[in-house]
């Protein structure tokens, strides 16, 4: 049953929507406003951020103020591939890590149209083998990420895969953009009820990301992925308002078959980038202790 809070918040959103607006906003715009969102944000101040190079790969990391697991989250932000930076995460991402107990290193990849597929990819892979060539076992790190940062956790979860090294020890991808075709029902289906975004402006973004690729591969759209193979448990988080709900759906369902252990979580009357909210909405504050219980019954054996 949703709360008071996230319904209150929901109609918010949608009295105050631009996502109408955003298909044809210049690019330039968007990102200034994210950035002078980013400024305005209050972050929990017991949280220690480290800005580090990851392997060449510019990154923060992030510690709750009580460690108690050597687990590490490598976390992916959103923005449609096209946008986006790890300070607009940090807010989310500080639940996940005061909830579970584990630092996080939230990685500032490259992004299109100056970098497109694999850029994104290519600083993904180099910031995992960053993390091992720092001393942390591949089964004790969460790859995660939200939007099209959730695409790329399960884009990077493959890339392990066929390349025959270590893989993760879970994935935690949050509402993934992971059908860049947008072939999901819930484009249609839910069109009017998500605020926050519209195929239009996915359609955009995808062909900026993709480029010359077939926006069907796998490292680019996961949802079209053969998870045979993957030995990674999965718990994806979506809310019921998404247009993105059937990206999160298909990925579960697909790697069900092939045998993963997968799980989703379905969070009523959240719409796109709802966690973002954090401590003010039930449904984030249980998101993140969810993800850290399912870290401890699957990673820990709890």
């Amino acid at each position: 049953m949703a709360s008071r809070e996230i319904e209150a918040a929901l109609a918010q959103k949608h009295a105050e929507s631009e996502k109408i607006a955003k298909q044809t906003q210049s690019l330039a715009e968007m990102r200034a406003k994210l950035d002078a969102g980013v400024r305005d944000q209050v972050l929990d101040p017991s949280v220690g951020l480290e800005t580090v190079d990851a392997g060449g790969v510019p990154a923060v990391w992030l510690t709750p103020p009580e460690v108690t697991t050597d687990i590490v989250w490598l976390f992916f932000h959103g923005g449609a591939y096209v946008k986006g930076n790890v300070a607009a995460s940090h807010g989310a991402l500080s639940g996940l890590c005061r909830a579970s107990g584990a630092r996080a290193l939230s990685v500032d990849y490259r992004v299109a149209p100056e970098h497109p597929y694999p850029a994104a990819l290519d600083d993904a892979r180099m910031a995992w083998a960053y993390l091992l060539q720092q001393g942390h076992p591949p089964g004790r790190i969460v790859v995660s990420g939200s939007s099209a940062g959730g695409g790329l956790a399960l884009a990077l979860a493959i890339a392990c895969r066929d390349a025959g090294g270590p893989q993760p020890g879970a994935l935690v991808p949050i509402s993934p953009w992971a059908d860049l075709t947008q072939s999901g029902e819930s484009m249609q289906t839910r069109a009017d009820r998500d605020p926050e975004l519209t195929k239009p402006y996915l359609d955009r973004f995808a062909a900026d990301y993709a480029g010359r690729t077939d926006p069907r591969l796998p490292t680019i759209s996961p949802v079209f992925a053969d998870w045979r193979g993957v030995t990674s448990a999965m718990l994806v988080q979506v809310g019921s308002e998404e247009i993105l709900f059937d990206d999160a759906r298909r990925v579960v369902e697909a790697a069900t078959k092939a045998g993963l252990t997968a799980q989703l979580d379905i969070y009523d009357k959240a719409w796109h980038g709802w966690q973002n909210l954090g401590a003010a909405l039930p449904e984030a504050v249980d998101a993140a202790r969810n993800a850290a219980a399912f870290l401890r019954r699957h990673l820990d054996g709890e």
